[in-house]
């Protein structure tokens, strides 16, 4: 995707210099709801002065969760606007220690030397730790916070319902969109059980528009069939491996590759999180690190 700069819905902005999207709520003041890499920086500064409006006009930065796509641009701006950051309280952590992010994260395979300095330029001060049900009062729109754990345990939500707008992070990992940029093997979830109880609350939401992380906007009438898409490619993961363990027995690096994806962090965390839901109903069992059909 090219370099995008559009008004979404009444005061709510898109600022999309990549593939990863940020928002801004414009007010008086400034809110911005994720605020992407470090390169985006004058992508958004220019934004935000075609807005009428000064980076120090920005009183409220809150990352949906703490990947790098999502938060590494806190601190270029946080320099020059000094607003306040809001994090969820599970994810705050990772912000203000990135070294146990890493610690936590990359559990299988070594972080890159690069990712590594990356990810230490995210290191902040956390002023706003959130959780389920707070809201956020920005001059004439509300929002309420909805803890979405799954792809990290810290994801969340911010719902406007009002507007019925829905501003949802990387909560879904199994989108139209998502798909044709990953391919029919897919998602990112540090914890399947939750991810599902996450979707299945979101269902429960009146939606009229979806505002996710990366592309593309959803808009009424497909807003529940996206989010029921996000189950359908659990399903279809989960009967996919049961289809390759039915082989033979797979250490979780060699059913990772079996399945024709990158045997990288992302994937092996995904995938042992299938594992861990598939072993939970009885449907795989474990030998030593070797999983097979019971």
């Amino acid at each position: 995707m090219g370099k995008e700069h559009v008004r979404v819905v009444n005061n709510v902005h898109l600022i999309a210099p990549s593939w990863s999207y940020v928002y801004v709520i414009v007010g008086e003041k400034l809110a911005f709801i994720d605020t992407g890499l470090p390169q985006y920086f004058e992508d958004i500064k220019k934004y935000v002065a075609d807005l009428g409006h000064r980076l120090q006009d920005i009183s409220l930065i809150i990352n949906t969760h703490v990947h790098e796509d999502h938060v590494a641009c806190n601190k270029a701006l946080k320099d020059i606007c000094r607003a306040k950051l809001a994090v969820h309280e599970l994810d705050a952590k990772y912000i203000e220690n990135p070294d146990d992010f890493l610690k936590d994260t990359f559990r299988h395979v070594p972080p890159s030397k690069e990712y590594v300095t990356e990810s230490k330029s995210w290191k902040d001060k956390v002023d706003i730790f959130l959780k389920d049900g707070d809201t956020v009062d920005l001059s004439d729109t509300t929002l309420k916070v909805v803890h979405a754990p799954g792809h990290t345990q810290g994801s969340i939500c911010l719902y406007d319902k009002e507007r019925k707008v829905l501003f949802s992070g990387d909560a879904l990992q199994g989108t139209t969109e998502f798909v044709k940029e990953f391919g029919p093997v897919t998602g990112l979830y540090t914890n399947l059980d939750a991810y599902i109880r996450s979707i299945q609350r979101l269902l429960s939401l009146d939606l009229d528009m979806i505002l996710p992380g990366h592309p593309d906007i959803i808009k009424n009438p497909n807003t529940r069939k996206e989010l029921e898409n996000c189950l359908e490619r659990v399903s279809y993961m989960n009967d996919k491996i049961l289809q390759n363990l039915q082989k033979t027995e797979m250490t979780l690096e060699k059913l990772t590759e079996a399945l024709g994806i990158p045997v990288d962090e992302w994937n092996l965390t995904s995938i042992e999180s299938h594992i861990k839901y598939l072993l939970n109903k009885g449907l795989v069992k474990k030998k030593g690190t070797y999983y097979s059909l019971p």
